[in-house]
């Protein structure tokens, strides 16, 4: 609807067309989920609410065939999330949406894109947000490869109002939080919709709570779900599947749980049910960062022999040791994955793929054995042996850990080298930046010399690398290094930070191996991350079409040395044209430019300048740079520039003369009419206009401020 004022100035509106939220009334089918994390010591709560029968079923229910997409997830920030974030596995964002896409690699490229653009026009419809999408997600390690990124921004409340369409909010339990009063102190700061498979939808709420976790005497720490959400009595929906409660603190020890029906999981990870009989006053758990006497347990796969023939008799033994100073107990051992691997050769004859040992105490071992008749040879020389699991706890039963053995190489028919590595640390619990020495320890089961031996450690900041000549067969060798831990994650498994390369020469070929050592777990609660500060800014927010915008960056890292590679990512709107400056443009990209660099020094400043021409008329969304900082190698953290926005109104200018022709000393009215096209005001437009010299203004001026049309 356009809405005509005629005065000196004439203005144009183009309202916006609201849209309409349908939600569905019958009663849906769905799980709910009160979730707590809590990470060196601040608490983030989350309502998911999860089934295939939600009222946002209804507008999705396209998704349901789609054959490529294997994931979708839509989130919304209210701010940039906290690094945190990282640790505990909730996404880090920048203001406003992001919206990711996974897909099957191996599809039909012309479907996956066409299926994606639904997906795209689909949340389009529904929520108030307009994507763009993120072309330099190929570009980011393990990550990108699978799957798109496209980058909104958004009005919080907007979106938040037409969320609440769709939350089940006549269905009681968990949903009794979803009030808007329970969060007058504490207003939702994330809203997440994840799709999977197109058929299962999960609709996730989180926010800070107005308290964080409450010291106790002893060093002990209070997680509450009444303090992170607020309530006074919890209940169970009665339609609901099940109501459910989780706990995640990550590299702390657990030492009291009031949670009904719970179970615990690795790493700090306590589950528990609701009863629907029952009125919950309070459910938390206590805790402490403390290091307290833990169970160790350090494991060991091997195989004698290591030639496997036809018809042989193989034993399998998978040896724990408890290197700690308590019992570790149910320890659970599990060769199935390792088993697996050879079940289409060999066939079980003696023992058992797993097994349960109540206790080992400190300092004692056990062993799970199991022998294989080998009854075929695949054709080929070498055989990778699978890592087994073995998950145990403490003597509260409240600390579960998992850990997982070594991989090693057999010969089919074929002698080889068989190297057996074992890694140790000499602490396990660490502050952020401090050092333990670890030791690697490798022997050579096999038959014949491991050349050319290599052991690397990916450490946060970088990967350290140690090498050896030869490993003979029964010869074992030490390699020592030291380990600093920056808490970019929270425990970290130095089987998964240590790999052992070698060479293996048989009958004149060689052959390089890569094994995985045994798990050993190290705890850092607390972190030391990066802290990157980005000032962005445009010359100009207005501009007309042909006019050129300047974009100016400037970066500095106030924590953290020895940074390696810094690289920025921008990505360009339509119609906007890369003029030049600091930026180069991706060749197979053209419109994602980059900047690699490195700090000259700690705490020092980089500036960089980017110049845009503006092609059309429309409001272009400069979507933040994406910051890449190399280290860390063990996790990659993205930090975010701010996004920009620049506007070339469209606007109709005509004048009206009062009459078409006049003679010397008459008078000539002048109208001057401007029409505002978009959909927003704008303020402050300078008017000026000119007149012949032979003419001369009698009223009214040539130069006006209109302060908003």
């Amino acid at each position: 609807m356009i809405r005509k004022i005629t005065a000196t100035l004439i203005l144009f509106m183009l309202l916006m067309v609201s849209f309409q939220t349908l939600p569905v009334k019958s009663n849906p089918t769905y799980t709910e989920t009160l979730k707590l994390y809590v990470t060196e010591l601040d608490a983030y709560a989350e309502l998911e609410l999860k089934g295939t029968n939600l009222p946002i079923n209804k507008p999705l229910s396209n998704f349901k065939g789609l054959s490529t997409i294997l994931k979708t997830s839509l989130w919304v920030a209210k701010t940039e999330t906290p690094l945190n974030f990282y640790k505990i596995g909730l996404p880090y964002l920048p203001e406003g949406a992001i919206l990711e896409i996974q897909y099957q690699q191996d599809a039909d490229k012309v479907s996956i894109f066409r299926e994606a653009n639904l997906v795209v026009k689909t949340f389009q419809e529904i929520f108030p947000v307009h994507f763009q999408k993120l072309d330099f997600t190929d570009y980011l390690e393990n990550f990108g490869k699978d799957r798109f990124l496209y980058y909104s921004t958004i009005d919080f409340d907007s979106f938040l109002k037409v969320y609440s369409e769709y939350i089940p909010k006549e269905n009681g339990g968990f949903l009794d939080l979803y009030d808007q009063n329970v969060y007058k102190n504490s207003r939702f700061s994330m809203l997440g919709i994840e799709v999977y498979e197109g058929k299962e939808i999960a609709m996730r709420l989180i926010h800070l709570p107005p308290k964080t976790t409450i010291k106790t005497v002893g060093g002990e720490y209070l997680a509450s779900i009444k303090e992170a959400f607020g309530y006074q009595n919890l209940t169970v929906s009665p339609v609901a599947d099940y109501s459910k409660i989780e706990f995640y603190v990550p590299s702390s020890i657990v030492e009291e749980v009031v949670v009904p029906n719970y179970q615990v999981e690795p790493f700090s990870k306590i589950v528990g049910f609701l009863d629907k009989a029952n009125v919950y006053t309070d459910i938390f758990i206590k805790f402490t960062y403390l290091p307290k006497p833990q169970p160790a347990l350090s494991v060991v796969k091997y195989t004698d022999p290591t030639n496997w023939k036809l018809g042989d008799e193989v034993k399998i033994i998978v040896q724990i040791s408890n290197q700690g100073i308590e019992d570790a107990t149910n320890v659970q051992v599990d060769d199935k994955e390792g088993f697996k691997a050879i079940s289409e050769m060999a066939t079980l004859i003696e023992g058992s793929i797993n097994q349960t040992f109540s206790k080992i105490p400190p300092g004692s071992s056990a062993s799970l054995i199991y022998t294989v008749k080998i009854t075929k040879i695949p054709e080929k020389n070498f055989l990778e042996l699978k890592p087994a699991t073995i998950q145990y706890s403490d003597c509260s039963g409240l600390n579960v850990y998992r850990i997982y053995s070594n991989s090693f190489i057999v010969g089919l028919n074929t002698p080889t080298a068989s190297l057996i590595p074992v890694v140790w640390p000499e602490r396990f619990y660490l502050e952020p930046e401090s050092e333990t020495p670890i030791s690697v320890y490798i022997i050579n089961i096999g038959d014949e010399p491991a050349t050319s031996v290599k052991v690397n450690l990916k450490t946060d900041k970088k990967i350290f690398s140690k090498e050896i000549e030869t490993i003979e067969p029964g010869e074992w060798v030490n390699f020592k290094f030291n380990f600093t831990g920056y808490g970019f994650r929270s425990v970290y498994d130095l089987g998964d930070l240590v790999s052992v390369e070698y060479i293996n020469k048989v009958y004149g070929v060689s052959q390089l191996f890569k094994v995985r050592p045994s798990s050993a777990l190290i705890n850092i609660p607390f972190s030391s991350f990066p802290e990157i500060k980005v000032s962005r800014v445009v010359d100009k927010s207005f501009v007309n079409v042909g006019d050129m915008v300047t974009v100016k960056e400037e970066i500095s890292v106030t924590k953290f040395s020895e940074l390696g590679l810094i690289t920025l990512y921008q990505t360009i709107p339509q119609n906007l044209k890369y003029l030049g400056g600091d930026y180069e443009v991706k060749p197979e990209k053209s419109t994602v430019l980059y900047k690699e660099f490195n700090l000259p020094r700690m705490n020092g400043k980089v500036t960089f300048e980017s110049r845009f021409k503006v092609l059309d008329f429309g409001t272009y969304v400069l979507p933040p740079t994406v910051i890449l900082v190399e280290p860390p190698s063990t996790l990659n953290i993205i930090f975010y520039g701010k996004t920009l926005t620049i506007k070339s109104p469209k606007l109709v200018v005509s004048k009206i003369l009062g009459k078409d022709a006049i003679i010397q000393d008459e008078s000539l009215s002048v109208t001057l009419q401007i029409s505002n096209l978009e959909d927003y005001s704008l303020k402050n437009l300078k008017i000026k206009d000119s007149i012949p010299k032979e003419f001369k203004v009698l009223s009214g001026k040539l130069e006006s401020l209109i302060k908003e049309i």
